[in-house]
């Protein structure tokens, strides 16, 4: 079959065109840079620069394809997803461009028209099991142009053509912006997502949805939705997503805190990919989030998060660093003078010299610095650089104060003395030695065989 895709280059795109070839089909493939053309180049398509917004163009490009694919979206980065002008232009692709993809299907007596759309968009249904069959989609900032996008492939179908819209579930992949932020966030304890506990998203995996793209062509025309066979609730995403980067727990901002204009995105969804599985061979490679997590992680080199006992260790370091080099290098006399808590330990041992106490104070704020930086950063190889850095400068301070601990002074400052300078050292150790907790390799990508998903006898109606 003569496929035409638009969308080809992006992270769902280049998925799709890889296993559309792979599937025997001759592909072309929108581009719109040499970079991009060499990439469907690469992957066996014939690359084409057309503007999806100008109708007569996007007729001549679509001219001779037996099916049409419009997966085009364009999806802004993390850091400006709150602002609504920056979604703009993806609105305008759902509006405008599949209605110049349809047209030219039309044109060109295509037979199949696949259009991508959202899973997401139902509401809040608490537990009840939901799909597009059972369940109209509600209205928010984005259904607008979702539906506009839906009834153009209805005017497909009206035409005699075969119109199939996919409502994908949200992706996740390798090479997504947003699965970036997901599991940076989740290193740090934190989950990028909003909503109870007990509610539902639904979710896919984006090598799972290019492969609904290629069955798609086969399917009857209709409405399917694409997630994943076992919808996990948040709890159980964010136990999936603290396992897959290798913490005990992560941290979830409140329902409340959604913003209003995206409230759908804490909505409970429980969606139901039955009617897809029935219509056509399709089976998703990741059944659920434990397998998706888990491949993710694996695809994108995540170092497993440093465990707890070494963060522990990390900001003792660092609350340690942060009181001795305050006082020391701001005021270096109380610090002669009173160090630690009024009992002078450090006026016993000499004259005061204002220079070499700010040193002391400069070098433990430079640890500080580096600690904080481990803290962040979760990087084992930073942590065990800080841990010799920090041993490199207790070790001989430690020597130093049990060698003189015949100074005049109390037996529990003695005891003070070793144990608060012995802390530091220990550790460290810990730190330095501490052994990784790595992801099993390999990924169970057998189908479940308790899947609700799977075993439900209705959806509700």
């Amino acid at each position: 079959m003569r496929v035409f895709v638009a969308g080809a280059t992006g992270v769902l795109g280049r998925r799709a065109v890889a296993r559309l070839v792979a599937a025997g089909h001759q592909v072309t493939g929108v581009a719109r840079s040499p970079e991009k053309d060499a990439i469907l180049e690469a992957l066996g398509a014939r690359p084409v620069r057309v503007d999806l917004f100008d109708a007569d163009a996007v007729g001549t490009a679509v001219a001779g394809h037996d099916a049409v694919v419009n997966v085009a979206t364009k999806i802004p980065p993390v850091a400006q997803m709150a602002r609504m002008s920056a979604w703009d232009e993806n609105e305008r692709i759902r509006r405008e461009a599949s209605a110049n993809l349809v047209d030219g299907a039309i044109a060109a007596g295509a037979t199949v028209f696949v259009q991508e759309s959202l899973a997401f968009l139902y509401g809040d249904h608490g537990d009840d099991w939901i799909d597009a069959a059972s369940t109209p989609s509600v209205s928010s900032v984005f259904s607008g142009a979702v539906e506009a996008a839906e009834e153009n492939v209805a005017r497909f179908r009206a035409q005699g053509g075969r119109g199939v819209v996919l409502r994908f579930g949200r992706f996740y992949a390798p090479d997504s912006d947003q699965a970036a932020a997901t599991m940076q966030a989740a290193r740090h304890g934190l989950v990028l997502d909003v909503g109870g506990g007990d509610t539902y998203t639904p979710m896919i995996d984006a090598d799972d949805a290019a492969s609904a793209v290629v069955a798609a062509l086969d399917a009857p025309a209709g409405t399917y939705d694409v997630v994943d066979d076992e919808p996990f609730t948040r709890a159980e995403q964010g136990a999936a997503l603290a396992a897959a980067v290798g913490r005990r727990r992560l941290w979830r901002a409140p329902r409340w805190a959604a913003p209003k204009k995206a409230s759908y995105l804490a909505a409970s969804q429980r969606v139901s990919n039955r009617a897809f599985r029935d219509a056509t061979d399709w089976r998703p490679s990741s059944p659920n989030l434990r397998v998706g997590y888990r491949k993710l992680v694996q695809a994108m080199r995540i170092e497993p998060a440093l465990p707890g006992r070494v963060r522990l260790m990390l900001w003792l370091l660092a609350v340690t660093a942060f009181g001795v080099g305050v006082q020391a290098a701001f005021f270096p006399r109380a610090f002669y003078d009173d160090f630690p808590y009024g009992r002078g330990w450090v006026a016993l041992d000499g004259r005061y010299n204002e220079h070499l106490i700010r040193d002391v104070g400069a070098l433990n704020l430079a640890l500080l610095v580096l600690t904080i930086g481990a803290l962040v950063v979760g990087s084992r190889a930073i942590t065990r650089i800080t841990a010799i850095s920090w041993l490199v400068y207790s070790v001989p301070h430690l020597v130093y104060h049990l060698r003189h601990l015949s100074m005049p002074m109390p037996g529990a400052d003695k005891v003070g003395i070793a144990v608060s300078l012995s802390i530091p050292v220990v550790a460290a150790i810990v730190m330095l030695f501490d052994r990784a907790r790595v992801p099993a390799a390999t990924i169970d990508v057998r189908e479940p065989t308790s899947s609700p998903n799977l075993t439900q006898t209705s959806v509700r109606r």
